[in-house]
């Protein structure tokens, strides 16, 4: 402890004034030196790692650094990796956590009405809604998604810095605006056990507008199984995670798309026909 004090003055005081003070010997301090200043191999292996962080956007963390280490020729085991990716002051991006799973007066959880019936004899009958994560530039964003399920068609979303109720009462109320629902239009809304969802704030939304709400149970993805591809479809057809994106860029990209989605993104379910036209074609038989 006292040899790293040393070291760290040593830019402002002698060395030969600093170790009598600090009661350590000069020859102990030099010693201490030796063995920790970084040598040449090892300064090589660091900026190695640095270049490979870079390369991937810093989604690498130890296992994979060392393959990659591995691949270019340095014999590195996964904790080697890991200590040169401290000293090499290298961090991997993780998303934050998306769900959890609260107790207690703050959280209200319902039961699974939806039940995986994916169908409905006509729009605003069923929705469901969940949140992504968005990696860009400047850290994590994530997007929220209200479907009608009816058509498939993506009738409100929200994008935020903060996987927050905020984001998904956006998304919820621009769908509400967007399809005019009025209050007990005995619509179904279908989402995960997120904190963002069963908090007090959504579900008494929910309440006022007369929405009946139903949940996923818990670590289940297949119950909102709508959500998960078409988030998948988006992520594989924007090539998200190929290149860093901004902020702006990603919210741009998530504009575009939502708009190719429901005007010209055919649907097997559709009969292969985009969300709006379905629609617009299920309005001209009625």
């Amino acid at each position: 402890m006292m040899c790293q004090i040393i070291e760290q003055l040593s830019t402002t005081y002698p060395v030969i004034r600093l170790c009598p003070v600090l009661d350590v010997a000069k020859s102990r301090y030099y010693y201490w030196r030796s063995h920790h200043e970084p040598k040449p191999a090892q300064i090589h292996l660091q900026t190695q790692v640095k270049a490979i962080a870079s390369e991937v956007g810093h989604t690498y963390g130890s296992r994979r650094m060392a393959r990659a280490l591995c691949d270019r020729g340095f014999r590195v085991g996964r904790y080697r990796a890991r200590r040169l990716m401290q000293a090499a002051k290298v961090v991997a991006i993780t998303p934050k956590r998306r769900h959890r799973y609260p107790d207690g007066l703050a959280s209200v959880v319902v039961p699974n009405v939806l039940n995986r019936r994916f169908a409905a004899n006509e729009p605003n009958q069923v929705w469901v809604g969940d949140i992504t994560y968005l990696r860009t530039t400047a850290g994590w964003m994530y997007l929220a998604v209200v479907l009608d399920i009816y058509a498939r068609k993506v009738v409100g979303w929200a994008l935020s810095r903060t996987a927050d109720t905020e984001l998904t009462l956006a998304a919820l109320n621009q769908a509400l605006i967007l399809r005019r629902i009025e209050p007990q239009s005995n619509l179904l809304f279908h989402s995960d056990q997120g904190c963002q969802y069963t908090s007090m704030a959504y579900q008494q939304r929910l309440k006022t507008m007369g929405i009946t709400p139903s949940m996923s149970r818990r670590g289940n993805c297949w119950d909102n199984a709508v959500m998960e591809r078409f988030f998948r479809s988006f992520k594989t057809e924007t090539q998200h995670g190929d290149t860093l994106k901004t902020p702006d860029e990603i919210t741009w990209i998530a504009k575009k798309y939502i708009h190719f989605y429901n005007t010209q993104r055919i649907h097997s379910t559709n009969g292969y026909q985009a969300p709006n036209s379905f629609e617009q074609s299920a309005q001209k038989c009625a």
